[in-house]
């Protein structure tokens, strides 16, 4: 896993300092992925925030984009519940772009590769 995560922290970093909002959304959108499995409330958090940045952007998942993403919350959905689920998908969708990179990075700090 911290083959996926430390890119996806630095693309984090970098896009967010250069004021761009589509590739931090997805490489949230893939953190998630990555975290689904071990941590599945923070990945339903991420994955809200990537939804949220999408949307607002007009971006829609497509193609393996898409399939990757319903397979990421199948897993998250089966370890949480539905209702954790949503609540936490609900906390992500509400994070501006800037706290949710924090809450990202705060959550993967000690995965390194």
């Amino acid at each position: 896993m911290a083959d996926a995560v430390t890119p996806l922290r630095e693309s984090l970093a970098a896009g967010l300092a250069l004021g761009d909002r589509e590739g931090p959304a997805w490489a949230l959108e893939l953190m998630a992925a990555a975290l689904a499995h071990m941590q599945p409330e923070p990945a339903a958090r991420l994955i809200g925030a990537a939804e949220a940045v999408r949307d607002a952007l007009g971006i829609p998942l497509s193609g393996s984009e898409a399939e990757m993403h319903l397979r990421a919350i199948s897993v998250i959905r089966a370890a949480l519940g539905d209702d954790r689920f949503q609540a936490a998908m609900a906390a992500g969708r509400r994070l501006p772009l800037a706290d949710a990179v924090a809450f990202a990075l705060e959550q993967t700090e000690g995965i390194r590769s």
